[in-house]
């Protein structure tokens, strides 16, 4: 059964021994920042470091990173698929949550860099991603899209 604990990625390590002997298995630390291109030496530096601090413990690390941070997610992907609520109402800093691309250029190589970081950190089980939308128009999805892609039924382009 996974028990982890959730905590920023700033936290002191020191805490994983707190959380093991709490009966926790696993962190889940918060990586902000973490550049969608996938090749983001500073996130791959932290958790680099929790996964060294976690074997020691015998955690598992799952590094956990936003769905739209703000700046960080949508400058790097500016023409992605806006959300638009039923009433018509287009959220200009919100991706529609089934836009394709915006999961390939976005959301996929964090997830693919960690993968292969798992690959030599066995301890790295996967990845959580944080659905609260920090830097969104609002924190989270509270009904269905309706942009043209999702009332067509199509989900993606």
């Amino acid at each position: 059964m996974l028990k982890a604990g959730y905590l920023p990625v700033s936290a002191n390590r020191s805490i994983l021994t707190k959380m093991r002997l709490s009966g926790l298995n696993a962190a889940w630390p918060k990586i902000t920042n973490f550049n969608p291109s996938g090749a983001d030496l500073n996130a791959r530096n932290k958790i680099e470091q929790w996964a060294d601090a976690c074997e020691k413990e015998g955690l598992q690390l799952w590094p956990s990173f936003n769905f739209v941070g703000g700046d960080n997610e949508l400058k790097h992907f500016p023409d992605f698929r806006r959300e638009v609520t039923v009433a018509g109402i287009v959220h200009q800093h919100t991706p529609c949550p089934a836009d394709e691309q915006y999961w390939q250029r976005v959301i996929l190589p964090r997830c693919l860099m960690v993968a292969q970081m798992s690959r030599v950190r066995k301890n790295i089980a996967g990845v959580v991603l944080d659905m609260e939308m920090y830097g969104a128009d609002h924190a989270g999805y509270g009904a269905a899209c309706a942009c043209d892609a999702c009332r067509a039924g199509a989900g993606s382009d």
